[in-house]
Formats: structure tokens, C-alpha cells, sequence
């Protein structure tokens, strides 16, 4: 086994500085001194001794490297093929019914995924279904003839042949793996109850990580090699509105348990103070802890490194929002809804959580990540906020104003990262801006629409640019995503270009095109 060329014999080049020509006249002083010549020799002797260790000897090699690069036989091998009593084995086809091309005299044993493999790039499928129920049956699969077929109606769906009339055909259709999933019929879907308002941002970005994640409740598959988890900004954020929160909460013992965004606005406020650096990190350490263990992250010294992390925006929101002293508060983490009219007519509920509720009635989210806008003037920034909105990005200002009731409400982004100049970090949007609300409102039918009729799309490639989004570059579900398939995004594109040329009657069509123009700022019934 292992008869390789470079294997065995070994590769040996000579020593630059003693080369073998001056090893031999050093060789009577220096008898201990071996050339490198020498170890062929012996590998030669090495080989004679094992082909006469048995009447009969079978010699191996492997045909392809683990990258698939061609690999050849030992020139010790290659001697022998012209030897009478050498016997070359031309193995037959370990699979029945695979054509010759597939597996040429080249090939030897292989398992029945690589034959399986190899069918896929150079034989029909046909010859592709015939393999997989075998390699699925040596995996331990039950009823393998059922789940290959069904593999090779994945396949015919994902990519049809287009050599044939009916590969065409569904080449022109719309199916599951662009989005169209099917609208709610079972009583068990998760789609029954009302998107989340973080949920209608998610799919406003990609309607398919949203049926991956919150629908199916895939995760991420662990990399066994990853030895240390990654100092990750949401791991940090999620430790900076823990504290935020537990700060508060502290204050509001007296006050039992949370209560809804609608019963604190009717209550008392509670002055909060900030507390003093030292049970500032042993809260910060506290909910760090928490956090990696809801993580499944056990690596003893990592919760007070991310404590240590977090303090730096938390000391931002002491001198930015805290500096004038305790805040009056009405509550913290307080769960809202949002009412609306749906594309049915019908009165529906868009819930969310506000991180603080002030006194004054101001709805504040805090965030970790970049602000929204680097422009200097307001307006600018306004404007740039408002782009965000229509194309279903930072929703929890306007939507925390609405839901109070009042014209006079108001909601805000406040950004904590420490290297943020003071007029990006705050965003204050009220309820009586009438283009926001009108962009929210847009959103909001156009998401809930495809939430309802199973129309979610995945977000291949940004409207009318030919580039992938950025967040597919660390979307967790990415390895159950169509992501770089050229084909397929193809498709896609071809498919609104027609939609958009003849308005379409269907209603899960015509939601699905709803949902990929909120990234342009437009409805499904405007124009791309």
C-alpha cells in the first residue's frame, strides 16, 4: 500500500554542501558519513524483500491526491509492468450501469459517495439516481430509494437541465427554492402568530434566513475546529443592554415584574441612578456570564474579558445620557404592539420590546453598531434615516412613536460605540413625521403580505446591482442557502424583469415582487 511516486521510494535530493561525489572521497575518514544516493538502494532492497515475502503480492496506490490532483505510480511499479508474471488488475465498474466514462481504467475501489460524485460532473442523472439510494443506504439511511428521489427532485428543482423541454419550463417557473414556500394551512406553522417588529426587518433583508431560522429553527452547524469563540460586536451588544437593563430593573424591585409599554406610560416614573464603577463591572461580569452560557460558550476568563469589553460603551451612555444626573424612568425591556391595517383589511399587531421608556414619554433603542449616517448636517442624516425606513431597515423609532398614540410621541436611536462623534449618536424621530409613518406602513403590509402567502424570497443579489448583500458574508445559515449560485440568482432576475414588464395576478407573485423591491424604497404596486 502507499507505492507512490515520492512516497517509495522517498524523494532525496543531495546536500548543496556535502553532495554525494564529495561524500565518497571524505568516506575513508569519515566512514559514518552515509550518501544520499545510498537510501534509494536501500528502498530498492526494501521492495525486493516484500515482493518475495508471499508467492503472490497485490501493490496499491492511490490514483488522486485529497484535492482530486492525479497522482502516479512508483517508478519501482513502473519497472514492472513489463514483467511476465505482473499482473495489472482492470477493475470493472463497482456500480452497475455506470457508463465506462465515469470509471476508467485509472480508477479503483472507491465508496459509493465518490462514485456518486463522479456521476454527478460526467454522467446523466439518471445514472445519478441509480447511485444514490446505494450511497445513502451504506450512510444508514432509511428508505433510501425515497429520499434519493426526492434528492434528485431537489436537484431538478435547483437546477433544471435546460437541454430538455421541461427543464426549461420549470426553469421558468417559480418554486420553493426561490422563496415560494406556501402560505400558513396548519395550525402548528409559526407563521400564525405576528412577525416580531426585529422579525419584519429580517425579512425586509432576506425573507429566506428569516423561514431558515425563525421558521424551521435551523442553527449553525459548530466548526469542531474552532477552539476559541470570537470577541463578536453582537456578544458585547447583548452584554451592554443587559447591564442597561439590569441597572434600571434594580430600581424598579418595588415594582414586581415588567409590565406592557401601555400600563408604565400611565404609572409614575422611577428615578434611576448610575452606579458607582465597581458594581458596574460586577453587573456587567454578571450578565456577561449569563450570556456565554446561554451561548454554550464554557471557556473559563471569557466573561470577564467581554465585562471588560462592554465598559467602554457603557461609560459612553453614562456621560451621554446619564451626565445629568438620575434618569426618570417609566420601564425597560417593556413589550409593545404596534396596530395596523393589513393588505386583507384586517386589523393586525406588530409586537416588539423597547429598551427604556423615559418620563417624558421618549422611547429609546440603543445600539452597538455604526450610526446611522456620517453626515454632518442634520438634515442629511434625517434624510438618510428616512431612506433606511422604506427600504425596511431601523424600524423601532418610528414604530416605538406610533404606538404610544399621541402625535406629540417621540422615539430615538441612541449609538453607544466609543468612537462616535456626539451629533451621530442620536436619532430622534416623532410620531407626526408623516414620511416615515407612510414608509412604515409600506413595510409593514408589504412584509406581512409575504409572511402570510409564503413569499420569501432570498436575497441572491441587491436590486438592480449585480453583487451579493453583505450580510450573506456572515449570514448563519448560509450553508442552506442558494448563496453564489449563479444560475439560480439568474433566474430570479429574469423573473422580475417579467413581473415588472406584465403586472402579474398572482397574489403570492405579486408579494414576493413587493418584498424584493423594499430594498429599492418601493411598494409592490410602484415601479422598479
Amino acid at each position: 500500500v502507499g507505492m507512490n511516486r515520492d512516497s517509495f521510494p522517498a524523494s532525496k535530493s543531495e546536500d548543496p554542501l556535502l553532495p554525494d561525489p564529495v561524500r565518497a572521497v571524505l568516506g575513508p575518514m569519515l566512514p559514518s558519513l552515509p550518501r544520499r544516493g545510498a537510501g534509494f538502494m536501500f528502498e530498492r532492497f526494501l521492495f525486493s524483500s516484500l515482493l518475495a515475502s508471499a508467492p503472490r503480492v497485490m501493490l496499491t496506490w492511490l490514483g488522486s491526491d485529497d484535492d482530486g490532483k492525479e497522482k502516479s505510480a512508483s517508478s519501482l511499479v513502473d519497472r514492472l509492468k513489463s514483467h511476465r508474471k505482473l499482473e495489472l488488475l482492470n477493475l470493472p465498474p463497482v456500480i452497475p450501469g455506470v457508463a465506462p466514462a465515469v470509471l476508467d481504467e485509472r480508477l479503483r475501489l472507491r465508496p459509493p459517495l465518490e462514485h456518486a460524485m463522479l456521476a454527478a460532473v460526467h454522467s446523466s442523472r439518471k445514472q445519478l439516481e441509480y447511485i444514490l439510494p446505494l450511497v445513502f443506504e451504506a450512510a444508514g439511511v432509511r428508505a433510501p430509494t425515497k429520499v434519493a428521489a426526492s434528492r434528485r427532485l431537489v436537484l431538478d428543482e435547483l437546477d433544471p437541465d435546460r437541454r430538455l423541454a421541461e427543464g426549461w419550463a420549470r426553469y421558468a417557473m417559480s418554486g420553493p427554492y426561490l422563496g415560494f414556500v406556501g402560505a400558513v394551512v396548519h395550525p402548528g406553522d409559526p407563521r400564525n402568530e405576528a412577525p416580531h417588529l426585529t422579525v419584519v426587518e429580517n425579512l425586509a433583508a432576506c425573507g429566506w434566513q428569516v423561514l431558515l431560522q425563525r421558521v424551521l429553527r435551523l442553527e449553525d452547524v459548530p466548526d469542531p475546529t474552532l477552539s476559541l469563540p470570537a470577541f463578536e460586536r453582537s456578544l458585547v451588544g447583548t452584554v451592554v443592554h443587559r447591564t442597561l437593563e439590569r441597572i434600571a430593573r434594580d430600581a424598579f424591585v418595588a415594582a414586581g415584574i415588567k409590565s406592557p409599554l401601555s400600563m408604565a406610560l400611565a404609572r409614575t416614573a422611577v428615578s434611576v441612578p448610575w452606579p458607582a464603577p465597581d458594581p458596574l463591572y460586577q453587573i456587567a461580569l454578571s450578565e456577561a456570564e449569563e450570556t456565554i452560557r446561554n451561548r454554550g460558550i464554557g471557556i473559563q476568563g471569557f466573561a470577564a474579558v467581554l465585562a471588560r469589553q462592554a465598559m467602554e460603551p457603557l461609560e459612553v451612555v453614562r456621560l451621554r445620557d446619564w451626565g445629568a444626573g438620575p434618569v426618570a424612568m417609566l420601564g425597560v425591556e417593556l413589550p409593545g404592539e404596534l396596530p395596523l391595517t393589513d393588505h386583507r383589511g384586517q386589523a393586525r399587531k406588530i409586537p416588539f420590546v423597547a429598551d427604556r421608556v423615559d418620563a417624558s414619554g421618549t422611547v429609546t433603542e440603543y445600539k452597538t453598531g455604526r450610526p446611522i449616517s456620517a453626515a454632518i448636517k442634520e438634515q442629511t442624516r434625517r434624510k438618510h434615516l428616512a431612506g433606511k425606513v422604506a427600504r425596511g431597515e431601523r424600524l423601532q423609532a418610528i414604530a416605538y412613536a406610533l404606538a404610544q398614540g399621541k402625535p406629540e410621541a417621540e422615539g430615538r436611536f441612541f449609538f453607544v460605540g466609543p468612537a462616535i462623534d456626539t451629533p451621530l449618536r442620536e436619532y430622534p424621530v416623532a410620531a407626526s413625521d408623516s414620511a416615515m409613518v407612510a414608509s412604515l406602513d409600506r413595510v409593514l403590509r408589504s412584509t406581512l403580505e409575504a409572511w402570510d402567502r409564503g413569499s420569501l424570497l432570498p436575497r441572491l443579489v441587491e436590486p438592480n446591482k449585480n453583487i451579493e448583500p453583505s450580510r450573506c458574508g456572515y449570514c448563519e445559515v448560509a450553508a442552506a442557502c442558494s448563496r453564489r449560485d449563479s444560475g439560480l440568482r439568474g433566474r430570479m432576475q429574469k423573473m422580475v424583469e417579467q413581473w415588472s414588464e406584465v403586472p402579474t395576478s398572482s397574489e403570492v407573485e405579486r408579494a414576493w415582487l413587493g418584498l424584493w423591491r423594499l430594498r429599492l424604497g418601493l411598494g409592490a404596486e410602484e415601479g422598479a
